[in-house]
Protein backbone atom coordinates (compact mmCIF):
# COMPACT_ATOMS: atom_id res chain seq x y z
CA UNK A 1 0.00 0.00 0.00
CA UNK A 2 1.14 3.56 -1.31
CA UNK A 3 0.73 6.41 1.82
CA UNK A 4 0.22 9.77 0.50
CA UNK A 5 1.49 13.15 2.17
CA UNK A 6 0.82 16.21 1.19
CA UNK A 7 4.01 18.55 2.21
CA UNK A 8 3.25 21.98 2.02
CA UNK A 9 6.05 23.90 -0.61
CA UNK A 10 7.83 27.22 -0.39
CA UNK A 11 5.10 28.40 -3.01
CA UNK A 12 2.23 27.53 -1.42
CA UNK A 13 3.15 28.88 1.63
CA UNK A 14 4.01 32.15 -0.25
CA UNK A 15 0.12 31.93 -1.82
CA UNK A 16 -1.40 31.99 1.53
CA UNK A 17 0.96 34.83 2.57
CA UNK A 18 0.21 36.44 -0.42
CA UNK A 19 -3.56 36.28 -0.64
CA UNK A 20 -3.43 37.36 3.34
CA UNK A 21 -1.29 40.52 2.78
CA UNK A 22 -3.38 41.60 -0.31
CA UNK A 23 -6.81 41.11 0.79
CA UNK A 24 -5.87 43.23 4.00
CA UNK A 25 -4.22 45.79 2.00
CA UNK A 26 -4.93 48.61 -0.53
CA UNK A 27 -2.99 50.55 -3.02
CA UNK A 28 -4.18 54.32 -3.06
CA UNK A 29 -2.89 56.59 -6.14
CA UNK A 30 -3.90 60.38 -5.50
CA UNK A 31 -3.03 63.30 -3.10
CA UNK A 32 -2.14 63.53 -0.18
CA UNK A 33 -4.91 64.73 2.22
CA UNK A 34 -4.65 67.98 3.88
CA UNK A 35 -1.97 69.04 1.50
CA UNK A 36 -2.33 72.71 0.24
CA UNK A 37 -0.60 75.37 -2.50
CA UNK A 38 0.78 78.43 -0.83
CA UNK A 39 -2.73 80.17 -1.24
CA UNK A 40 -4.52 77.70 1.23
CA UNK A 41 -6.61 75.24 -1.58
CA UNK A 42 -6.38 72.08 -1.01
CA UNK A 43 -4.40 69.96 -3.56
CA UNK A 44 -7.17 67.04 -3.77
CA UNK A 45 -9.54 69.73 -4.23
CA UNK A 46 -8.04 71.17 -6.65
CA UNK A 47 -7.59 68.11 -9.19
CA UNK A 48 -11.11 66.73 -8.67
CA UNK A 49 -12.35 70.20 -9.39
CA UNK A 50 -10.57 69.48 -13.02
CA UNK A 51 -11.19 66.03 -13.35
CA UNK A 52 -14.86 66.51 -12.90
CA UNK A 53 -15.30 70.20 -13.94
CA UNK A 54 -16.58 71.79 -11.24
CA UNK A 55 -16.30 75.54 -11.41
CA UNK A 56 -13.62 74.98 -14.71
CA UNK A 57 -13.69 73.07 -17.71
CA UNK A 58 -13.33 69.09 -17.22
CA UNK A 59 -9.64 68.24 -17.77
CA UNK A 60 -9.86 64.17 -16.23
CA UNK A 61 -6.45 62.92 -15.98
CA UNK A 62 -7.50 60.23 -13.42
CA UNK A 63 -10.19 58.26 -15.14
CA UNK A 64 -9.01 58.28 -18.43
CA UNK A 65 -5.92 57.04 -17.55
CA UNK A 66 -7.58 54.21 -15.58
CA UNK A 67 -9.71 53.63 -18.63
CA UNK A 68 -6.41 53.46 -20.46
CA UNK A 69 -4.13 51.62 -18.46
CA UNK A 70 -6.66 48.94 -16.58
CA UNK A 71 -5.47 45.81 -18.83
CA UNK A 72 -1.73 46.87 -18.47
CA UNK A 73 -2.16 47.11 -14.60
CA UNK A 74 -3.98 43.52 -14.75
CA UNK A 75 -0.76 41.79 -16.65
CA UNK A 76 1.44 43.84 -14.66
CA UNK A 77 0.25 42.32 -11.52
CA UNK A 78 -0.37 38.97 -13.15
CA UNK A 79 3.63 39.08 -13.36
CA UNK A 80 4.03 40.67 -10.10
CA UNK A 81 1.58 38.23 -8.47
CA UNK A 82 4.00 35.29 -9.87
CA UNK A 83 7.10 36.69 -8.82
CA UNK A 84 5.72 36.87 -5.47
CA UNK A 85 4.54 33.29 -5.22
CA UNK A 86 7.97 32.14 -6.65
CA UNK A 87 9.62 34.50 -3.64
CA UNK A 88 10.92 36.87 -5.69
CA UNK A 89 8.83 39.58 -3.88
CA UNK A 90 7.53 41.07 -1.05
CA UNK A 91 4.03 40.59 -1.50
CA UNK A 92 3.60 44.44 0.21
CA UNK A 93 5.80 45.33 -3.03
CA UNK A 94 3.58 44.21 -5.55
CA UNK A 95 1.10 46.77 -4.47
CA UNK A 96 3.97 49.22 -3.92
CA UNK A 97 4.90 48.87 -7.55
CA UNK A 98 1.31 48.77 -9.25
CA UNK A 99 0.59 52.55 -7.11
CA UNK A 100 3.68 53.47 -8.21
CA UNK A 101 3.14 52.39 -11.86
CA UNK A 102 -0.72 53.87 -12.34
CA UNK A 103 0.64 57.37 -10.06
CA UNK A 104 3.29 57.84 -12.99
CA UNK A 105 0.71 57.43 -15.79
CA UNK A 106 -1.40 59.43 -14.65
CA UNK A 107 1.24 62.54 -14.42
CA UNK A 108 2.21 61.55 -17.74
CA UNK A 109 -1.38 61.50 -18.46
CA UNK A 110 -1.96 65.13 -17.24
CA UNK A 111 1.31 66.26 -19.43
CA UNK A 112 -0.38 65.26 -22.47
CA UNK A 113 -3.94 67.46 -21.63
CA UNK A 114 -4.27 70.88 -23.52
CA UNK A 115 -7.88 70.92 -24.11
CA UNK A 116 -10.37 72.49 -22.99
CA UNK A 117 -7.83 75.53 -23.36
CA UNK A 118 -7.27 78.13 -20.61
CA UNK A 119 -9.67 80.98 -20.01
CA UNK A 120 -7.94 84.25 -21.52
CA UNK A 121 -8.27 85.92 -17.23
CA UNK A 122 -6.17 82.95 -16.34
CA UNK A 123 -3.35 83.14 -18.69
CA UNK A 124 -3.59 86.91 -17.95
CA UNK A 125 -3.44 85.56 -14.32
CA UNK A 126 -0.37 83.28 -14.91
CA UNK A 127 1.62 86.29 -16.86
CA UNK A 128 1.28 88.71 -13.57
CA UNK A 129 2.70 85.39 -11.36
CA UNK A 130 5.23 85.00 -14.13
CA UNK A 131 6.76 88.21 -12.96
CA UNK A 132 7.20 86.54 -9.50
CA UNK A 133 8.32 83.62 -11.27
CA UNK A 134 5.79 81.16 -9.68
CA UNK A 135 5.12 79.12 -13.16
CA UNK A 136 6.48 76.20 -14.41
CA UNK A 137 4.37 74.51 -16.94
CA UNK A 138 3.72 77.40 -18.83
CA UNK A 139 1.56 80.30 -20.03
CA UNK A 140 -1.15 78.04 -21.67
CA UNK A 141 -0.50 74.06 -20.21
CA UNK A 142 -3.77 73.04 -18.43
CA UNK A 143 -3.46 71.30 -14.90
CA UNK A 144 0.19 72.07 -14.62
CA UNK A 145 0.25 75.85 -13.09
CA UNK A 146 3.69 75.79 -10.50
CA UNK A 147 3.87 71.93 -10.98
CA UNK A 148 2.53 71.56 -7.39
CA UNK A 149 -0.24 69.13 -8.25
CA UNK A 150 1.65 67.30 -10.70
CA UNK A 151 3.96 66.58 -8.27
CA UNK A 152 2.04 65.85 -5.45
CA UNK A 153 -0.16 63.10 -7.18
CA UNK A 154 1.33 59.78 -5.44
CA UNK A 155 0.54 56.15 -4.53
CA UNK A 156 0.70 54.57 -0.95
CA UNK A 157 -0.32 51.14 0.40
CA UNK A 158 -2.64 50.96 3.51
CA UNK A 159 -4.56 48.62 5.15
CA UNK A 160 -8.07 48.38 4.03
CA UNK A 161 -9.86 49.34 6.50
CA UNK A 162 -13.39 48.48 4.80
CA UNK A 163 -13.68 45.87 6.58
Amino acid sequence: MVTVRRVEGEGSKNLKKLILNLDSHVAKVGFVEGKQYLDGSYIAEVAARHEFGRGVPARPFMRPTMIKEKNGWAKLATLLINDAIKGKRTPSSVLEVLGLKAAGQMRAFIRTVFTPPLAESTIAARVRKMKNKNIVGGLTKPLVETGTMINSLTSEVTRDTRG
